[in-house]
């Protein structure tokens, strides 16, 4: 391993689960459906206050206003999970620190397009936990989960992107991309449009092939 001399994949047949339901990391333990593990309220408290403003300021989003717009995308996650179309985690510090008021200190996903064979991973993170390569120890984890084991059979390339300004994501990217068999792929024009947005968004890609990934860990 590169980040972390372990990584464990719990099992559960609950919503006969594609995904393992617990991953464990030296440092790390991703919870997973987040309806077992995070309730509505500390989702949304995970997305206001002033860090939820440090967090949403790179790709210039709100935070949410309401839990309302909280409870809409914790019913997705949920249904992702259930359909297989994404995995979406709590993170929890094995050691807990100071400086967070929710259980978790952030959330890790990963998107599937079976059809295209690609996979997008990503993370939030609370500012207080910053610094400290979870990150890259979060990467290796779910790289893990789809090179590594039977969850991400048919997925041959998972991508990493962020918007070009955001030098705290790139820093962290840099950190294990190319450790884990990863290269830039470019700037992709109108990749994403969120929510609150007027326009699509340019984000900087990164590719980490299963060819590759495996080739970085001999």
């Amino acid at each position: 391993m590169k980040f972390t001399d372990k990584i464990e994949l719990g099992n559960s047949v609950e919503y006969k689960n594609r995904f393992p339901n617990v991953i464990k990391t030296d440092r790390l333990t991703l919870k997973g459906p987040i309806n077992n593990h995070v309730k509505l309220q500390e989702m949304f408290d995970f997305h206001t206050g002033e860090h939820a403003q440090k967090m949403c300021k790179p790709l210039n989003i709100k935070p949410y206003k309401t839990v309302e717009d909280a409870r809409q995308k914790y019913e997705k996650y949920v249904s992702e999970w259930k359909d297989g179309s994404a995995a979406y985690y709590a993170i929890f510090e094995n050691d807990r620190s100071d400086g967070y008021q929710t259980p978790f200190c952030g959330f890790a996903f990963g998107d599937f397009n079976w059809d295209n064979q690609k996979a997008y991973i990503g993370i939030w993170l609370h500012p207080t936990v910053w610094g400290n390569s979870y990150s890259a120890e979060r990467a290796e984890a779910l790289l893990e989960m789809i090179y590594n084991s039977p969850v991400g059979t048919g997925i041959e390339v998972v991508e990493v992107f962020f918007e070009p300004s955001n030098e705290k994501s790139e820093s962290a990217v840099e950190k294990y991309i190319n450790k884990l068999g990863g290269e830039f792929r470019g700037l992709d024009k109108n990749k994403i449009n969120l929510k609150g947005r007027e326009s699509p968004m340019d984000m900087k890609v990164y590719q980490i092939t299963r060819d590759n990934y495996h080739n970085s860990k001999d």
